[in-house]
């Protein structure tokens, strides 16, 4: 079982990751910055998706692993 948590949270984080970057790229998060501080919108997108896809695949792995503590 735990191979299965672990793919399923790689998986999930990426995602995740991938989506949530997406999400943050098409809003109007990049309007918050100055002009000209395209660094400082790429690296605050790329944190703000990595917590977030951390913060799913968390959730998704704990909620599978209390799933599989009642099925047993």
């Amino acid at each position: 079982m735990d191979l299965f948590l672990s793919i399923t949270y790689l998986i999930v984080f990426l995602s995740g990751f991938l989506l949530f970057f997406k999400l943050i790229k098409d809003s109007n998060f990049p309007k918050i910055f100055k002009n000209g501080k395209t660094n400082s919108i790429i690296v605050a997108s790329i944190l703000i998706s990595l917590i977030l896809g951390f913060l799913l695949a968390s959730m998704v792995v704990k909620f599978l692993e209390v799933i599989l503590i009642i099925v047993r």
